[in-house]
């Protein structure tokens, strides 16, 4: 039974435990602790819990959505068919929250007409994970400016999401006139992804709010005893120097630079990459480079990984955030990265991290075989990757930081 002094935050994204770190799913016990009650709702739910609500619960629900795909894909639209949300207001659940708490919700579920509807119902939060909402249909611009005034006359329709047709500037009015109708604030999680709202037409007039991404530091932690005991139930040497990778097709990934690097190391320790995500992304690249292929982890699989590796290599091009980064550091895992993207802006000021112009791969690989040979700077990096993650990415912080904005957005 619900206490009636308990305030209630329901989020709501395409899944609940897909993106559990990011998405609000795994703040609950810490919502609840500052007397906030959940509820959670999600187009795909995977998880058995009673405060998870399906949107749509029929059971045609994946077949319908699957044509509405083809359908928008076919006349070149996104967000707009999709008649899901509109379960949202039925729905008791929804409907006695406090606050709503809107996260992934551009993937392929929830159409942005209900959402001036919706906003009205429930005072409302949406975060913002990526630029998307921002352009005609792209999910990053890159060097791009045309998301400034209006997107005419698209230069590249393949970038994700793609386009069969130009339709972005249709798209992106579409954006701009929903959104200004709805009564909303945006959540972002660094000062990049923050300049890019106060830059953007679509979001002009719009409360934004800046909260970095919080982490459970008892979970995310460096190994107490030695790497040689997880290392060896792995099959990796004990003196090896493990870079951990995500191998994503995702071409903002970087997977293709990422390939470059490793074929070109020149370090005279067994070097082992650890992949997470994906398997068989790297071809043969080189005599002395053995590869891991995890596949899609556990979190539990996920921590152990950044524990046991030397460092993290992101060769990402594109990031608003970059929660890897801060997860890896947090598990006294330095990180390499490209120059260019939010995650050298988040991590910047920290000892730990390696930031390098993508061009300049004979830089990177300079860095990498340094750290592999000096055991002092490799000790002393993953000592500041945690002491910088505990000062600034605490969960408990974080989540108080946004109780604090629910509470101004209710009290207004």
């Amino acid at each position: 039974m619900r206490n009636n002094s308990m305030r209630t935050v329901a989020f709501v994204s395409n899944s609940d435990l897909l993106g559990r770190r990011f998405n609000g799913f795994d703040y609950r016990d810490v919502l609840n602790s500052f007397g906030y009650g959940v509820e959670y709702f999600c187009f795909e739910k995977s998880s058995q819990l009673d405060f998870v609500h399906p949107i749509f619960p029929w059971r045609y629900g994946p077949k319908v959505k699957g044509l509405i795909d083809k359908l928008e894909d076919a006349i070149s639209v996104q967000s707009v068919l999709y008649p899901f949300p509109y379960t949202l207001a039925i729905q008791k659940e929804f409907n006695r929250s406090d606050i709503i708490h809107y996260q992934m919700i551009h993937n392929s579920f929830f159409s942005l007409q209900f959402l001036p509807y919706l906003s009205r119902k429930r005072p409302s939060v949406w975060s913002l994970h990526d630029p998307w909402a921002l352009t005609g249909h792209c999910v990053h611009p890159f060097s791009c400016q045309k998301w400034r005034n209006g997107c005419h006359d698209c230069p590249s329709l393949d970038t994700p999401k793609r386009l069969r047709n130009d339709t972005a500037s249709l798209l992106w009015e579409y954006k701009r006139r929903t959104i200004q109708d709805s009564d909303i604030t945006i959540h972002v999680l660094s000062d990049w992804m923050k300049d890019m709202i106060i830059s953007s037409p679509i979001m002009r007039g719009k409360r934004v709010q800046k909260i970095p991404v919080g982490l459970d530091l008892t979970k995310f932690t460096p190994l107490k005893n030695s790497k040689s005991g997880p290392r060896r139930s792995m099959g990796i040497p004990e003196d090896a120097f493990v870079i951990m990778l995500r191998a994503s097709k995702n071409p903002f990934k970087g997977i293709e630079i990422a390939k470059e690097i490793l074929s070109r190391l020149n370090i005279d320790r067994k070097v082992v990459v650890l992949t997470i995500e994906r398997k068989n992304m790297l071809e043969a690249i080189g005599n002395n480079v053995t590869v891991i292929d995890q596949g899609e982890v556990t979190v539990d699989e996920l921590v152990l990984s950044y524990q046991i590796s030397d460092c993290l290599l992101m060769t990402s091009t594109a990031e608003s955030f970059g929660v890897m980064g801060v997860e890896s550091m947090a598990c006294g895992c330095p990180v390499v990265c490209l120059k260019g993207t939010a995650l050298d802006q988040v991590l910047g000021e920290s000892k730990a991290l390696i930031s390098i112009d993508k061009g300049d791969i004979d830089k990177i690989l300079e860095e990498i075989k340094d750290l592999s040979e000096n055991r002092a700077r490799a000790l002393e990096m993953a000592k500041a990757s945690r002491e910088f993650v505990e000062k600034r990415f605490e969960i408990n912080n974080q989540v108080a930081s946004m109780i604090r904005l629910y509470e101004e957005i209710l009290n207004i």
